[in-house]
């Protein structure tokens, strides 16, 4: 970054007047001048299915900074680009027009089950899909815990010994089950069980999700990061114990990453999550961790089997509202 990319928003920062104008037109014809610049300057991202791995554990909105900060493994660590910017457009980027029957879909993501949000059919995509947060969704906090998906894989590759596993964890993204997350309080993490017993007139769908309430300033971006970082941190010991006990080469990497208050430049404007379309670096730049193993999976393809999910249902919407989307 140039002296003069750091001067600039320094300037945008304190005018708040400009920053404020530029809040509002945030959206619209402006986005789309947005979203197409960088569509022009960012190259195009790499072909997950084509990359050879026996393993690969997907995690959900990671960014490559964080990642590399924190990370303690000793496999061999790239930068990649997705080809997008949100889970939708991940999948629909790499699984739209290829059939993977050598391959199992373990997700604790329900996404691709609402047609509005996801429009590619992975039941016809995969061997086979396992959608966890099906049975292992935890009402509490509002997500899949990492625990609950590592059994879900070491389960997916004793049923499937001949198979790619592409295990989709939901950490880092939102909602943050750390210490420090817990104690932010929202929908997410209270569940929708304990939202119904909130006062009358509110609901899980009426509370603001943490970027908004971070837009908004009512949360602190130091205290956002903190529990971002946690819920990234947490996850180690879970993939750790998948390195440890599941054969073949793995590789860790991300769909896309996640905006915290982050300036778009050129453009004198903020944004936060992961809009969907935009090629920015923080939401484009994932983490790609190697890990070589001496025996490698036999690998064969087989016709797909059912998943059985009815897509759209409203238990699949109530799960997807935990996570901060709304349809």
């Amino acid at each position: 970054m140039t002296k003069l990319q750091r001067y600039i928003p320094d300037i945008w920062r304190s005018n708040q007047l400009i920053a404020s104008q530029y809040q509002y037109t945030n959206d619209g014809i402006f986005d789309g001048i947005v979203n197409k610049y960088f569509d022009t300057v960012s190259p195009s991202g790499f072909d997950l299915m084509a990359e050879d791995w026996d393993n690969c554990y997907l995690l959900d909105a990671c960014r490559y900074d964080m990642f590399a900060d924190l990370q303690p493994f000793e496999g061999q660590l790239k930068r990649r680009l997705s080809q997008a910017s949100s889970t939708p457009g991940f999948l629909e980027a790499h699984f739209s027009a290829g059939r993977y029957y050598d391959t199992v879909y373990v997700t604790a993501n329900p996404m691709h089950s609402v047609d509005e949000w996801c429009t590619v059919e992975l039941d016809t995509v995969f061997h086979s899909v396992i959608n966890v947060w099906e049975t292992e969704w935890d009402e509490d906090i509002g997500t899949v815990p990492p625990e609950d998906m590592v059994a879900a894989v070491k389960e997916a590759r004793k049923t499937y010994p001949n198979k790619r596993i592409l295990a989709h964890f939901i950490q880092p993204h939102h909602p943050f089950i750390g210490p420090t997350g817990r104690e932010m309080v929202d929908s997410g993490m209270q569940g929708r069980e304990k939202a119904k017993g909130a006062d009358v007139g509110s609901s899980a769908d009426d509370e603001q999700k943490i970027w908004a309430r971070l837009r908004q300033g009512d949360v602190s971006e130091q205290r956002v990061w903190e529990a971002y970082r946690e819920n990234l941190k947490l996850l180690f010991p879970h993939l750790r114990e998948l390195l440890d006990t599941v054969d073949g080469k793995t590789v860790v990497t991300s769909d896309h990453g996640n905006l915290v208050a982050d300036w778009l430049w050129p453009f004198p404007v903020r944004e936060y999550g992961h809009p969907g379309e935009l090629r920015v670096p923080e939401l484009i730049e994932v983490p790609w961790l190697v890990f070589d193993a001496d025996e490698r999976i036999s690998i064969q393809s087989d016709r797909p089997l059912e998943s059985g999910v009815e897509h759209g249902s409203t238990e699949i919407r109530d799960r997807l509202s935990d996570l901060g989307y709304h349809s």
